[in-house]
């Protein structure tokens, strides 16, 4: 939690490279958060680093379909050769639990 909020220090500090590290080293701990991702998700896409970028959507997709069961994450690359995430959120729609019974 304590890199997360350096983290976020760092950003509104304009300190983007020790942002950078401090989120990096926020998932070294034992704490489930997404957040890091999230952000470290934002500044390899602002950087043009595709190869990280899709690493951290990968993560991202995977902590969202822990929590919400139904996300997609997708790539595609238009005809000059540039690289797009794509991803769906979570349906609106609810299924009954199992064995619940609808009246």
């Amino acid at each position: 939690m304590e890199w997360e909020i350096l983290g976020d220090l760092g950003i509104r500090l304009n300190h983007k490279e020790e942002a950078k590290e401090a989120y990096q080293r926020s998932l070294d701990s034992m704490r489930f958060s997404q957040k890091p991702w999230l952000k470290l998700l934002e500044m390899y896409s602002e950087e043009g680093d595709l190869q990280r970028s899709l690493q951290a959507a990968i993560r991202v997709a995977a902590y969202q379909y822990a929590d919400y069961g139904e996300m997609t994450v997708g790539f595609s690359t238009n005809p000059d050769g540039e690289g797009h995430l794509t991803y769906s959120e979570p349906s609106s729609t609810l299924r009954p639990l199992p064995g619940a019974s609808s009246n």
